[in-house]
């Protein structure tokens, strides 16, 4: 034991350095290797925290809202308007092609590319692998590479693209699930584990339902983004659970 003290405080002073540096690069190497959406959205050119909703205005002018925890690139060349949501979701309202503007308008995500034919329309970035259109105004070309695949979306339709599985048409209501948007939250018999979730996008903490016999009970309702913590309470007093918080974490039971 005597000797094992003698060596910790005659140890060299720069060894802690050394293996710090080592250790930090061995951390930084793990995360670019399991988890590339933990690192992309750090370095994007622009980024949204919890809660936080902003207005981007690009450099031909065209207008995107970025959603709560959203991350997104812009990468224009002389051909094409191109960017890329690396996290989250968006609202854009790109700048027609008129003029001088020859370049199409194009948002990558999941492995999707969804080109604007005159247009507001939405995307979320669900994981890697599946994204989410829907289309407020005109019209988008939803492709996707693996499968080979598109479809034109017009006004009021929405889709969904899966990487290796292909692009579905959906019944959604895009003006619903741009909701965020205009500050609100809008639920039409959605189970409550599902509005949770979407709560759990816009407000920091860990929101958890422990009573799993109400999962599945149907929620209708609009609930303001800014006051998210008595919509919790209502929907919990609405269903004879209590709320329980602690240290970033609220229960549900």
């Amino acid at each position: 034991v005597r000797r094992f003290l003698r060596g910790l405080f005659t140890w060299e002073p720069r060894m802690p350095v050394r293996w710090a540096g080592v250790a930090g690069l061995l951390l930084v190497v793990m995360l670019a290797v399991n988890s590339r959406d933990t690192l992309a959205p750090l370095m994007a050119d622009y980024r949204t925290g919890t809660g936080e909703v902003r207005t981007l205005t690009l450099a031909d002018g065209s207008q995107v809202l970025l959603g709560s925890r959203s991350a997104l690139d812009v990468d224009y060349d002389g051909h094409e308007r191109r960017v890329r949501l690396i996290q989250g979701e968006a609202l854009f309202s790109p700048a027609p092609r008129q003029g001088e503007e020859k370049r199409a308008f194009v948002v990558e995500a999941s492995g999707g590319r969804t080109q604007a034919l005159g247009t507001r329309f939405v995307v979320q970035r669900q994981d890697s692998d599946n994204a989410w259109v829907g289309v407020l105004q005109h019209s988008v070309n939803v492709s996707l590479q693996q499968p080979q695949s598109e479809l034109t979306l017009s006004e009021g339709q929405a889709a969904r693209y899966q990487r290796g599985q292909g692009i579905v048409a959906l019944s959604d209501d895009p003006t619903q699930r741009a909701d965020w948007a205009q500050g609100v939250l809008i639920f039409r018999n959605v189970p409550l584990d599902q509005v949770l979730q979407r709560f759990s996008d816009f407000r920091p903490g860990v929101l958890k339902l422990v009573a799993s016999e109400q999962a599945h009970t149907p929620v209708s309702g609009l609930f303001h983004l800014d006051n998210l913590d008595a919509a919790i309470r209502t929907l919990a007093a609405e269903r004879q659970l209590q709320v329980a918080q602690l240290a970033g974490v609220t229960v549900l039971y």
